[in-house]
């Protein structure tokens, strides 16, 4: 269940468990939750009034206090690996061989480890001759 489908969706709490259209709940996406705004639903949305469900504010409430217990908040500063664009450099090809080359000339797995480390910090310039 989602902020986007809570319009064709009955959210309840009973016998101490979420539910949804009588069944229950397995998952509830937080997309858009900030924690400076812990009563808020989603930064995405506008049409769901957070207050006109007692239910879903319980379920917000709950995922706030378990953020907060969690230490959510040191993890803000980590980047964020998904949803970044990854540049592949276009001398990466040129390394791989090297590693390759490496292996296969029998260099034990830390001896490569360590000369990637380095690798890192290269930039390869290969210019291809005109023919």
């Amino acid at each position: 269940m989602a902020y986007w489908n809570l319009h064709e969706r009955n959210l309840v709490f009973r016998n101490n468990r979420y539910c949804v259209n009588d069944q229950p709940l397995v998952f509830f996406h937080f997309s858009g939750y900030r924690l400076n705004e812990p009563n808020r639903l989603s930064l995405h949305q506008n049409r769901i009034k957070e207050s006109d469900n007692i239910d879903l504010q319980k379920i917000i409430e709950e995922y706030y206090q378990l953020l907060v217990e969690n230490d959510f908040e040191k993890y803000l500063s980590l980047p964020c690996y998904y949803g970044r664009k990854r540049s592949r450099k276009k001398d990466s090809v040129i390394k791989r061989a090297i590693i390759s080359l490496l292996a296969n000339f029998g260099y034990s797995v830390e001896k490569i480890k360590k000369i990637v480390q380095v690798l890192r910090n290269v930039e390869l310039v290969v210019e291809i001759p005109k023919q």
